[in-house]
């Protein structure tokens, strides 16, 4: 298990956090997802066997959000 903590811009409201956590509820590889609205970040913990970073990134900018940088915590 790996885990990396995501900028995110527009992340404005608990709406938004929603709408993160319903684009990754049938996406394999995904053990925790935490956006949060309050810090503009989405911490997320994923079986690196299964899904990578690049993709996590992917899905959350197709919510028209934008990842500004990314941090993996080991």
């Amino acid at each position: 298990m790996k885990e990396v903590i995501m900028n995110v811009k527009n992340i404005m409201c608990a709406g938004c956090e929603n709408e993160i956590r319903n684009a990754f509820k049938d996406v394999r590889g995904i053990i925790d997802l935490e956006p949060s609205h309050k810090t503009k970040t989405v911490t997320v913990k994923y079986d690196e066997s299964i899904i990578n970073i690049p993709e996590i990134k992917s899905i959350i900018e197709k919510t028209g959000r934008k990842v500004n940088d990314f941090k993996e915590i080991k």
